[in-house]
C-alpha cells in the first residue's frame, strides 16, 4: 500500500512536471494570414493615431494664429489709445500756456491802463 501511493504520488508527479515542460516549449502558431492581419490592425490604429494628432496640432495652431491676431489687433488699439491721449496732453499743456500767456496780457494791461489813468489825472489836475 505505501509503495503504490509512492509510486502514484510519483508518477503523478512525473507526468505533471513532464506536461509543463512541453506545454512551455511549444509557443502559440499563428498562421500568416493572422500576423499579416494583427499588422494591418496595427497599422490601421497608428494611422489613425497619427490623424488625430494632426488633427489636434492643427485645431492648436488655428486657435494660436486667432490669438496672436487678436493681440495684434489689441496692441493697435492700445498704441491708438495711446497716441490720442499723447495728443490730449499736448493741447492741454498748449491751452495752460495760451491761457498763461492771456493772463500775463491782462495783468500788464490792467497796470497799463491803470498807469494811463493816474497820468490822465495827474494831467487833469495840473
Amino acid at each position: 500500500m505505501k509503495t503504490q501511493k509512492i509510486i502514484l504520488t510519483l508518477a503523478l508527479a512525473s507526468s505533471l512536471l513532464l506536461t509543463t515542460r512541453v506545454f512551455a516549449q511549444e509557443p502559440p502558431l499563428m498562421s500568416k494570414e493572422e500576423h499579416e492581419r494583427m499588422d494591418s490592425l496595427a497599422q490601421v490604429d497608428k494611422n489613425d493615431q497619427v490623424k488625430k494628432q494632426n488633427t489636434k496640432n492643427q485645431e492648436k495652431m488655428s486657435d494660436l494664429k486667432t490669438k496672436k491676431s487678436d493681440a495684434q489687433v489689441k496692441a493697435k488699439e492700445a498704441s491708438r489709445v495711446e497716441r490720442d491721449a499723447n495728443s490730449a496732453a499736448k493741447e492741454s499743456k498748449n491751452a495752460y500756456r495760451a491761457e498763461k500767456k492771456a493772463q500775463k496780457s491782462r495783468k500788464a494791461a490792467d497796470a497799463q491802463k491803470k498807469k494811463a489813468a493816474a497820468a490822465k489825472e495827474k494831467s487833469d489836475n495840473n
